[in-house]
């Protein structure tokens, strides 16, 4: 996750659960982040799941000093695998990197950082789960 940060220059979206503090908390993945938003046209989009249950988050101090490049909501919107019946979470990465959490429990993933196909779908999904008028914007 911290690569995508790395390795972005423009723009991060984010589909995920909450910031339950097993992977946002790590240091790496943290400085990562700040990182990114220092850049000057960085902006990230975000969309958690629940943001009331995790909002101690050690992430939500560092998305709140960038607090004017971050857009976050809390959303009732679900992908799930329809194979697996397991949620499904992303991260996409200038609309070229994509991480894929293919299993909430345990953190699996699959990344990519070369794709073009894939991630436009997901970043289409993205766009219209963002778009949900019953997303409700949560201020830093």
């Amino acid at each position: 996750m911290s690569r995508i940060f790395k390795y972005s220059k423009d723009e991060i979206n984010i589909f995920c659960g909450g910031f339950s503090g097993a992977v946002s908390n790590d240091p790496i993945y943290m400085d990562s982040l700040e990182n990114f938003l220092k850049l000057e046209k960085s902006k990230i989009r975000i969309l958690v799941e629940d943001y009331e249950k995790n909002k101690k988050s050690k992430i939500y101090s560092i998305l709140k000093k960038y607090n004017n490049k971050v857009e976050l909501f809390e959303t009732k919107e679900r992908v799930v695998n329809s194979s697996t019946n397991k949620q499904l979470h992303f991260t996409i990465g200038d609309k070229r990197m994509l991480r894929l959490e293919t299993n909430p429990d345990d953190f699996t993933a699959q990344v990519n950082f070369n794709i073009s196909n894939d991630s436009d779908f997901i970043l289409n999904l993205f766009d219209k789960m963002y778009s949900n008028e019953s997303n409700k914007k949560i201020n830093l």
